[in-house]
């Protein structure tokens, strides 16, 4: 009994040896593996591997566009913040001490901060895009979400590939304006076109625009609209009321109003001519049913309804849900 109680305990000691160096093993091992290899990340953490050229700000709350499209988001931005920092730091004190026309300010302002919010609900909205093969199969239901929303049948997976077959859509569907994305691996419905830039496909795909950073589609291209409305009438109040400075003050010396309208005026003016052109383009093209690629290319896939008043739809993303199978976030 002896002996036996003996081999009893060292055959335990020896399993607790074994397990606590597995475990030593297995804790070694994942410290040397990426931080999201030990867990399913979200889909904003692996976006890289799953989508496209997008990047996800805020813990994938915000999506915006490439990241070559710096430079021309800044130029936007500075195109609407210099004019206005000059705007009330020189001219709002003259309009509402001197003249007494404290409503040109206010309303400027209130312009101004309409004119921010539409550029960053343009810039940082999902435009509509819809989601890669690959990343349909990594989130639960999404297939299913996806197929109801292009109001077509997913394409077969073939298992020895894990690739979708490339499905032979019906002569009614190509009438529709339904075609197959050979890098999305997707059908894309009507008006849903693949963007080069961010390199994803796009539903009422109407333009990639540097400027804001993001492409301009299905989900927020009533956003860019109002966003070129109030940049439009930004731009009025600042030329008015630095207009108005100008010409009142008496005590400004004209060498220094050369270079007022030479730096601020000529510019601000020249934008908000261009802004003015670009919106009423859009206004047109919304009462056509048309988008700025079918105008441009001249083939219309659309059924003539108004791009603006069409409804939104959800987000096909989900960045912050979690994908199915671990994977390591690179």
């Amino acid at each position: 009994p002896a002996a036996s109680g003996l081999s009893l305990s060292a055959a335990w000691n020896g399993a607790h040896s074994f397990a606590s160096s597995t475990t030593a093993v297995t804790a070694a091992r994942d410290r040397l593996l990426p931080p999201g290899a030990r867990r399913f990340p979200r889909v904003f953490e692996v976006w890289h591997q799953l989508g496209g050229h997008n990047r996800f700000l805020c813990g994938g709350r915000c999506m915006t566009g490439p990241a070559d499209d710096f430079w021309f988001n800044c130029c936007a931005w500075s195109f609407i913040i210099f004019p206005s920092i000059f705007y009330f730091a020189v001219c709002a004190g003259y309009l509402w001490n001197e003249l007494h026309a404290w409503p040109l300010p206010i309303l400027t302002a209130l312009v101004l901060f309409s004119t921010i919010v539409f550029m960053l609900l343009t810039s940082c909205t999902d435009p509509g895009i819809l989601p890669r093969f690959q990343l349909q199969a990594m989130v639960d239901g999404l297939e299913e979400e996806v197929s109801r929303a292009i109001g077509a049948e997913l394409p077969a997976c073939n298992l020895e590939t894990n690739e979708p077959e490339r499905p032979q859509l019906s002569e009614d569907m190509q009438s529709q304006g339904y075609k197959w994305c050979d890098t999305c691996k997707v059908i894309r419905p009507p008006r849903c076109s693949h963007c080069q830039y961010c390199d994803n496909c796009v539903l009422t795909f109407d333009h990639h625009c540097p400027f804001v950073n993001n492409c301009v589609g299905q989900r927020n291209y009533l956003y860019f609209n109002a966003f070129l409305c109030s940049a439009t009438c930004l731009g009025f109040a600042v030329i008015v009321g630095i207009g108005i400075y100008a010409s009142g003050d008496g005590n400004m010396q004209r060498s220094w109003l050369v270079i007022l309208v030479a730096v601020i005026g000529v510019p601000t003016s020249v934008l908000v001519l261009g802004v003015i052109g670009l919106f009423i383009f859009h206004i047109v093209l919304s009462c056509l049913g048309k988008t700025t690629k079918e105008a441009l290319t001249g083939r219309n896939a659309g059924t003539g309804a108004s791009t603006i008043c069409s409804s939104r739809g959800p987000s096909l993303i989900h960045a912050r849900d979690r994908v199915s199978q671990p994977l390591a976030v690179l």
